[in-house]
C-alpha cells in the first residue's frame, strides 16, 4: 500500500480522467443501444403493408385512426378497452399528406401547430403592451 508521500498528483488526475472517459463511454453505449433497440420496433415494420395514415383524437384516450392495410384504407377505433373496425374507405378519397411519410406518427405535426399557436400569442401580447 501506498502511503500519502508517494501519491502523485498526475496519477490522480490520470486516474479521474481514466473514470471520466471510462463513464463516458457507458453512457454512450446506453443511448447508441438504446436508439438501436427503438429503432428496431420501426424497422421490423418498415416497407411492410400496414401504415397509419392519420390519427386523431376524438376524447380522453380515444382516437379514430385511418390504416392503409395492403391496397384497402380502414378506420379503426382505439381506445383503452380495445380496437374495433369502423369502416373502409375508397382509396379515391384518401388525401395522403405531402410533408411526411406515410407511417410517421402526428406528433411532430401536432407540436408544430401549438409551437405557432404560442409564437403568434406572444406576438398579439406584445403588440397590445405597445
Amino acid at each position: 500500500m501506498l502511503s500519502p508521500q508517494e501519491v502523485s498528483l498526475f496519477g490522480v488526475v490520470a486516474q479521474v480522467v481514466w473514470f471520466v472517459l471510462v463513464f463516458a463511454f457507458v453512457i454512450g453505449l446506453a443511448v447508441l443501444s438504446t436508439k438501436w433497440i427503438a429503432g428496431a420496433r420501426y424497422r421490423r415494420g418498415a416497407g411492410g403493408n400496414l401504415h397509419l395514415i392519420e390519427s386523431i383524437a376524438v376524447g380522453q384516450q380515444t382516437y379514430l385512426q385511418l390504416v392503409r392495410a395492403g391496397d384497402k384504407y380502414i378506420v379503426i377505433g382505439v381506445s383503452r378497452t380495445g380496437v374495433s373496425f369502423v369502416c373502409e374507405v375508397a382509396g379515391e378519397q384518401v388525401t395522403l399528406p405531402e410533408h411526411r411519410n406515410i407511417g410517421e406518427g402526428v406528433v411532430p405535426e401536432r407540436f408544430e401547430k401549438y409551437l405557432q399557436s404560442f409564437i403568434h400569442k406572444k406576438t398579439d401580447h406584445k403588440d397590445t403592451k405597445e
